[in-house]
């Protein structure tokens, strides 16, 4: 097998499991969104931020052989090879930075709650707008990487590809700015710490 081969093949597993991954957390946020006992939000919570963190890992994984394609064939004068390693490595950048401080506040909470129905305050930590948006972002970003690998558009149409995605993660997070006012008045000590 030609090295060139086997780093494609290496890079969609990764690939495929950065998506895997991002599905999950996204799953687990809504479970815990939906949790109707503290216990329940517990684990929804814990998996999501077991996940979280392994998605940084993921992405180094399919970056390695990703490096080795561009410099065997594409070269980094390519601009849809420009626009999706600046997309992977800030998609990258909002797990540890976005995603993982506010998953960390929300089990912290969680294990500190007394078991029974889900207090308003927990709740809120639920719906917060910062990490739905982390989430979102995450994910349509790499849709976005997706797009440029299989159509390796030229120009300013892979940039435009990238701010389009960017631009879905954000309106996709929408209704947690709403959920997350509703519940302002319930739970206004509520609050996100690293």
């Amino acid at each position: 097998m030609d090295g060139y081969k086997f780093a494609l093949t290496l890079h969609i597993l990764a690939v495929m499991a950065l998506f895997i991954g991002a599905g999950l957390v996204v799953v687990a946020l809504g479970g815990a969104r939906r949790a109707k006992t503290v216990a329940s939000l517990r684990e929804w919570a814990a998996m999501g931020a077991v996940v979280n963190r392994l998605l940084p890992l993921f992405g180094l994984v399919a970056l390695a052989p990703a490096i080795y394609m561009v410099q065997d064939r594409w070269g980094w004068k390519t601009q849809w090879v420009n626009a999706a390693f600046t997309a992977l490595i800030v998609a990258l950048a909002l797990a540890p930075v976005l995603i993982q401080p506010r998953l960390r506040a929300l089990t912290r909470a969680a294990d500190a709650a007394a078991d029974g129905p889900v207090p308003a305050v927990l709740r809120r930590l639920t719906f917060d707008p910062l990490l739905w948006l982390g989430v979102q972002t995450l994910t349509t970003l790499m849709t976005g990487i997706v797009v440029l690998m299989t159509f390796k558009p030229d120009g300013a149409a892979s940039g435009i590809v990238i701010v389009c995605a960017a631009l879905l993660g954000v309106l996709a997070t929408a209704p947690a700015f709403s959920r997350y006012k509703r519940f302002q008045t319930d739970a206004p000590s509520a609050r996100v710490s690293a």
